[in-house]
């Protein structure tokens, strides 16, 4: 029976050791599945971390974007207040240009002058100081009065 009793024993450690390497690679999965559960969760926050990153510059680009087309309304209000502006200026000057053809329909040169009208001179005897007193009638736009000889001939 010695050898009986040395087979049980035998048999009972080996039972013991393997209920023991059982054990032991449960702890190890354990660990291994609330490690991976760890890394699990650092990434996410990570990755939500970015999303939130993400979706505040995504609100940023939005507002650049709604600033750039509310100074774009502006400035086409803006442009369009100019347009009309010089459309009002235009009208008025045609306008003008219009009831001086009513008042005088003779053709006008560059100079802004009617071409059929002859610039009067002052009578060369009167002196300039005179001329002014004396009724001057050089038209203020002849070059001698322009440059201050108001006796050019």
């Amino acid at each position: 029976m010695d050898t009986w009793m040395w087979i049980v024993v035998v048999i009972v450690v080996v039972v013991i050791a393997a209920i023991v390497a059982v054990m032991i690679g449960r702890q190890r999965s354990e660990g291994q599945r609330v490690e991976k559960a760890a890394e699990l969760r650092a990434r996410g926050q990570e990755e939500d971390l970015r999303a939130k990153e993400h979706a505040a510059e995504a609100a940023r680009q939005q507002a650049d974007a709604q600033r750039a087309r509310m100074e774009a309304d502006r400035l086409e209000k803006e442009a369009q207040l100019r347009a009309d502006e010089a459309d009002r200026a235009r009208e008025a000057s045609q306008s003008h240009l219009e009831d001086a053809t009513r008042l005088d329909p003779r053709p006008v040169d560059a100079d802004a002058r009617v071409a059929d009208v002859a610039p009067r001179r002052v009578d060369e005897s009167v002196d300039s100081t005179d001329a002014a007193v004396a009724g001057d009638t050089t038209p203020v736009d002849d070059p001698a009065v322009v440059r201050g000889d108001r006796r050019a001939g």
